[in-house]
């Protein structure tokens, strides 16, 4: 069994089997994390030939029209704030794109990180964003953070936080979703 990629705890226990994988639950902070990790090649292999079934909406390419109400619900988060400046924004697993795409539309500058390249490719090719495969490569700074249900994706969560934090704009956000883990 392996610590928890979050606070390192040695205490988990049997939390869902998913597609062949094994979720755990930390006993100490509650994070849910995939035991074993996927190698990187293993998860650059399982996005590259999943993009769509396992982390991914299958319609996620075909403009569907739930991605883009979940973009709009997701902008109502930043909408009012006066205080995020620049109005410049990072989505890390920005999937094929559409809440970038929205809120470019509502006049930020934004950039995204995908692992999957049927997704970066279709976010570049059909809505024109600027995409990129590895987070290194996303220069801030960013008056914004967003992490849509990705979290758990992120091979060491603490240091690509760490990471986004380094890229943020004084006073910068940083905005996660995750899904809740029943107690």
């Amino acid at each position: 069994v392996s610590p928890c990629r979050l606070c390192s705890g040695e205490a988990s226990s049997p939390f869902h089997d998913e597609a062949g994988f094994h979720y755990r639950q930390c006993a100490e902070c509650g994070f849910v994390y995939l035991d074993p990790r996927p190698t990187d090649q293993e998860s650059h292999e399982l996005y590259q030939a999943e993009s769509g079934a396992t982390f991914h909406h299958g319609a996620e390419t075909g403009e569907a029209y739930e991605k883009r109400l979940e973009a709009r619900l997701r902008f109502r988060l930043i909408r009012e704030s006066r205080s995020v400046f620049p109005r410049r924004a990072l989505e890390i697993g920005c999937g094929a794109g559409y809440f970038l795409d929205h809120l470019r539309r509502a006049g930020w500058e934004t950039m995204g990180c995908e692992a999957a390249e049927v997704y970066v490719r279709f976010s570049r090719e059909r809505l024109d964003l600027d995409v990129r495969r590895d987070l290194s490569e996303c220069a801030g700074p960013f008056g914004a953070a967003f992490l849509f249900n990705v979290l758990s994706h992120l091979p060491d969560p603490e240091r690509d936080l760490r990471t986004i934090r380094e890229k943020l704009a004084d006073g910068g956000i940083v905005v996660i979703e995750t899904g809740n883990a029943p107690e």
